[in-house]
C-alpha cells in the first residue's frame, strides 16, 4: 500500500507468478492431466480445439495430418491447462518445460487426440 508503482508492480508480479507455480503444482500432483479435444466441421473446415498453451509444432503437425481442406487449431479452449511444449523443448529446457504440469511425451499424445477428433469429424 504504501510502494511506488514499480515496486507494486513487481509485487504483483511474483504473487500472480506464484498462483499460477501453486496452481501448476496441484494440477500435477493430481496424476495424469485429462485434457478434452473439441473438433467442430463447417463444411470443408475441421476447428479442432484444446484448453492449454500447446507449443506451434502441435497445431503444425495437427493441420497435416488432418483431413480437412482447412484446419484451425486453437488453444486456450474451454479452459487453461498449461503450456504444452514438444519433446525437444524438454531436452533444451527452458520456463515452459518448467512451468508445465506435462511430461516429455504430452505433446505426441495432444498431436495424436487431435488428429483422431479430426478424422472423427469426416467419418461422421
Amino acid at each position: 500500500r504504501t510502494g511506488d508503482d514499480a515496486t507494486i508492480k513487481a509485487a504483483v508480479s511474483r504473487a500472480k507468478k506464484a498462483g499460477i507455480a501453486h496452481w501448476m503444482a496441484r494440477l500435477a500432483s493430481e496424476g495424469a492431466v485429462r485434457v478434452g479435444v473439441q473438433g467442430i466441421r463447417v463444411g470443408s473446415v475441421a476447428i479442432v480445439g484444446v484448453p492449454a498453451e500447446p507449443f506451434a509444432e502441435i497445431g503444425v503437425e495437427v493441420k497435416r495430418r488432418s483431413p480437412a481442406e482447412h484446419t484451425l487449431f486453437c488453444g486456450y479452449s474451454n479452459g487453461l491447462t498449461g503450456y504444452v511444449p514438444t519433446a525437444e523443448a524438454f531436452e533444451e529446457g527452458g520456463y515452459e518445460t518448467g512451468a508445465t504440469p506435462y511430461n516429455a511425451d504430452a505433446a505426441r499424445g495432444m498431436t495424436e487426440a487431435c488428429v483422431r477428433v479430426a478424422d472423427r469429424l469426416w467419418k461422421d
